[in-house]
């Protein structure tokens, strides 16, 4: 039996039922045109931030984030678009309204995306540890000029973190290179730690407990209060 996609329809309250297999209605009061976008084709979608605001009705925070982050690492959204739909569309009755305001405003407007859901579970995981001071994909200059952009980084105790993932990670060819960049960052006396996909899955809270205890180490020798 094959895999039916289901399709989010939304339509007006007034509008007659569409029924059909893989057609999920989502009826709603205010569709803009600005929340609009034409394919070339004639098909009608919502734009991205409409489309991240309708999620925080159906989704967690951090599954929402987490889609955030690949709309913006995509550019299809930007924070300023994020910000204008919240303020046009919130309303404290409104599903999803308050998860939806609540996400981007934890969010800084000057962070990098990122890359994976992993490296979205980790640093929520992370964050709700007490490790403070995270960034996403900082600038990291090494000693040749080259600039890089670790996953998770702290830059006052210099230290980065990698969320290696079987498909960009995977092979001897791909291990050899991560070695060798890990060695460059060293050489500008910063430390890396990496992290697998597997280990995110199935042993995150072990995983933050050892990044956790690194983090107070380094706190500790490098006296920050």
């Amino acid at each position: 039996m094959g895999v039916i996609t289901v399709i989010d329809v939304r339509v007006p309250h007034f509008a007659n039922t569409l029924t059909g297999p893989g057609i999920r209605l989502r009826r709603c009061n205010v569709l803009d045109d600005d929340d609009v976008e034409t394919r070339p084709d004639g098909i009608r979608l919502v734009s991205p931030s409409r489309l991240a605001f309708d999620l925080g009705a159906v989704m967690n925070d951090l599954d929402l984030e987490s889609v955030i982050e690949q709309l913006l690492d995509q550019r299809l959204v930007t924070m300023l678009e994020l910000h204008q739909v919240c303020l046009r569309l919130y309303h404290h009755a409104r599903p999803g309204s308050k998860r939806f305001a609540r996400v981007i405003q934890s969010r800084p407007m000057w962070m990098k995306p990122a890359d994976s859901h992993l490296e979205v579970r980790l640093f929520d995981a992370l964050r709700r540890a007490g490790v403070r001071g995270m960034v996403r994909q900082h600038d990291l200059r090494l000693a040749d000029g080259a600039v890089i952009h670790p996953d998770i980084a702290i830059p006052e105790l210099c230290w980065a973190i990698e969320v290696d993932h079987v498909t960009w990670h995977g092979g001897r060819t791909s291990a050899q290179q991560d070695k060798a960049r890990d060695r460059r960052i060293r050489e500008i006396g910063w430390l890396v730690d990496r992290v697998t996909d597997s280990e995110v899955d199935t042993g995150l809270a072990a995983v933050v407990a050892e990044l956790v205890a690194t983090y107070r180490r380094l706190r500790a020798v490098n006296r920050v209060a």
